[in-house]
């Protein structure tokens, strides 16, 4: 997890919520086990929300980019213009034939 934050620059952030976690874990541990269990499933919630919530984001981000597609290259758009100029041939269709005259009924 340390890894996914440090690119961002949470890094405070990410020691800031371990020390408060772990504040949390020491003040709970003498209390009954159904108390800690009915202080910790609020937060248990919160978490899995703004988990959903992000994957829901990442999900929608990457359908919409789904179909972009990157700008070509100098090279690549030098060949793509030549195949276009040099590829300007009209299409060559097959000669019509004479209709079947010898219709039988």
């Amino acid at each position: 997890m340390f890894d996914f934050f440090k690119d961002r620059r949470y890094v405070p952030i990410f020691f800031i919520t371990i020390l408060v976690l772990a504040a949390v874990m020491v003040a709970m541990r003498d209390l009954p086990p159904e108390v800690q269990l009915a202080y910790l499933l609020p937060g248990i919630g919160m978490l899995l929300m703004a988990v959903a919530i992000r994957e829901i984001r990442r999900i929608r981000l990457e359908r919409r980019n789904r179909y972009k597609s990157s700008p070509l290259s100098r090279d690549e758009r030098s060949k793509a213009r030549s195949k276009l100029y040099n590829n300007t041939n009209p299409v060559k269709r097959a000669a019509p034939r004479a209709p079947d005259i010898d219709l039988k009924y």
